[in-house]
């Protein structure tokens, strides 16, 4: 039995070959593979979306490190940065090893996709996918990416799917395979 868990040269231990290269340069912006280096670039794009969110009191450094290192220990994550700078990261798309329950499948499901507010353009988002795309196509895995806010989600915001899933259509990706829907505690019931 494969332990996908298990870090090796290659993200997920196993049948496919390492790419060849997702590395990929448009617009003055390069994308690459992320490891364990980026954890501090990581934990600065996730405390920026807990801002944005209106949520940084909920933010905890020690438990975000451990959350970001685990899934890059995993999984498979690229990063967009300044062909100048390819330290300072302005999109991260992280993806761990889908595990279907009975088995762990060799494919991706996204844990998290982060864009920089000061970064948000339509060529970060073409480089950032653009990597997706080439290590999908290189390695022949499928990497799944979920439009799952989880605060808009508690707090009934519904705006931001429309536009996202235009997005993802423009990007190519096929069809919407799922909903989120939420289970609420009643008014009278959450009283009691």
């Amino acid at each position: 039995m494969t332990n996908l868990f298990k870090k090796s040269s290659f993200p997920v231990a196993g049948a496919a070959p390492a790419p060849k290269a997702v590395d990929l340069t448009l617009h003055g912006l390069s994308s690459r593979m992320l490891d364990l280096d980026d954890v501090p670039a990581l934990m600065s794009l996730s405390y920026d979306s807990a801002v944005e969110m209106k949520v940084p009191h909920l933010y905890c450094p020690e438990h975000n490190h451990d959350h970001l290192a685990a899934i890059l220990e995993r999984g498979v994550s690229f990063g967009v940065c300044d062909v100048e700078d390819r330290s300072k990261l302005c999109a991260a798309a992280m993806f761990v090893p889908i595990d279907a329950g009975i088995a762990m499948l060799k494919d991706f499901e996204s844990a998290h996709v982060f864009i920089r507010p000061d970064c948000r353009s339509l060529a970060v988002v073409r480089v950032l996918f653009g990597a997706v795309r080439r290590y999908s196509n290189e390695t022949g895995r499928t990497l799944l990416v979920h439009q799952v806010s989880y605060f808009d989600a508690l707090a009934g915001r519904t705006t931001q799917t429309e536009r996202v899933q235009r997005l993802y259509r423009w990007l190519d990706m096929d069809g919407s395979y799922g909903i989120t829907f939420a289970c609420r505690p009643l008014a009278a019931e959450a009283a009691e």
